[in-house]
């Protein structure tokens, strides 16, 4: 597409400030019509067991490879994809914790893979992504890039159990642990002083647990030594996602952002974005007014931010899984 005509055409936003207006017209559909081939003819649905869609993944080779979001797909039995208007069974082939994403392969010969454009990016440069989806089309959202690229550290671990500083001596205790979880089930106990974590002594009182464990992934084993009455304690106890312990919104900012992702840190290198997806229309590509990916969508952090793997990362992980 003439980036000078898609420029005309994102004018009305300037008075509308609706993107959904641009499809409105006849002759808007006409002139977006290029990329909204894009988005159909590379772009998949992903659906669970039950045949509903819970996210998208790019078409990236001829023959039938698809990259998504790992963390979608997880607890998956059967895995199915639409591709255009055809539905096709799926397999997983390759995985990356580090970037949450997976490789799947659908049964295809001839597809139209995204054309990856290994660039970067400009703040406040025009990008597209999926819309709504129905079985006969893709339509299209539009937005804009809002953050410089950037690692995003990983802060997804947590402990079960809750703590406060004592007013008499200003120390940290434990005033709560969940019941029948981890921290109470290693036998860690309310009152309890928390003299270490992972042999790093606690005496910034200004850093919340979880400061503890950025950079750690859920799953991993901290030492956590305490004091009480009877002397000093060591237990070991797994770290959670912060979600498998405390439900809903954790701030304000979250319980305005709609379906947020639920693996959202961690990521070696992301495109920050301002269009509004939800955690259940990710894994999607992020195209430039030219129709080429620049990138795939990757995490629904809050209301105002997406994050998209940037097209270079995305090529780097084909090349090391072999795929052309």
């Amino acid at each position: 597409m003439n980036k000078f005509l898609a420029l005309l055409l994102l004018f009305p936003l300037v008075l509308t400030g609706s993107p959904e207006d641009l499809l409105l017209s006849k002759q808007n559909r006409m002139l977006l019509s290029p990329l909204q081939e894009v988005i159909q003819s590379s772009s998949v649905t992903i659906s669970d067991d039950q045949n509903l869609s819970i996210g998208y993944g790019c078409l990236v080779s001829t023959d039938g490879h698809i990259l998504t979001k790992a963390s979608l797909i997880e607890n998956l039995t059967q895995l199915h994809v639409r591709l255009d208007k055809t539905r096709y069974p799926a397999t997983v082939e390759q995985t990356s914790l580090s970037w949450d994403v997976a490789l799947l392969k659908i049964p295809l010969t001839e597809g139209a893979p995204l054309k990856l454009e290994p660039s970067s990016p400009k703040i406040g440069e025009i990008i597209i992504s999926n819309g709504v989806t129905s079985l006969l089309s893709r339509r299209l959202k539009f937005g804009i890039i809002s953050a410089h690229a950037r690692p995003i550290p990983l802060k997804e671990a947590s402990i079960d159990l809750e703590a406060y500083t004592r007013d008499d001596d200003g120390k940290l205790y434990i005033k709560t642990t969940k019941p029948n979880g981890s921290a109470e089930q290693a036998g860690l106990q309310a009152e309890d002083q928390i003299i270490s974590i992972n042999g790093e002594a606690v005496t910034d009182l200004t850093k919340s647990l979880d400061d503890y464990f950025e950079g750690l992934w859920p799953g991993t084993e901290v030492s956590i030594e305490i004091r009480r009455s009877e002397g000093s304690f060591a237990y070991s106890i797994p770290l959670l996602w912060r979600q498998e312990i405390s439900e809903g919104p954790q701030d304000r900012n979250e319980a305005m952002s709609g379906r947020i992702s639920t693996r959202r840190t961690g990521f070696p290198m992301v495109l920050q974005h301002d269009i509004a997806l939800s955690s259940r229309t990710v894994g999607g590509p992020l195209l430039n007014l030219s129709g080429d990916c620049i990138g795939m969508n990757i995490a629904r952090f809050s209301r105002s931010e997406t994050y998209a793997i940037p097209a270079e990362s995305m090529q780097q992980l084909l090349q090391e899984w072999g795929i052309k």
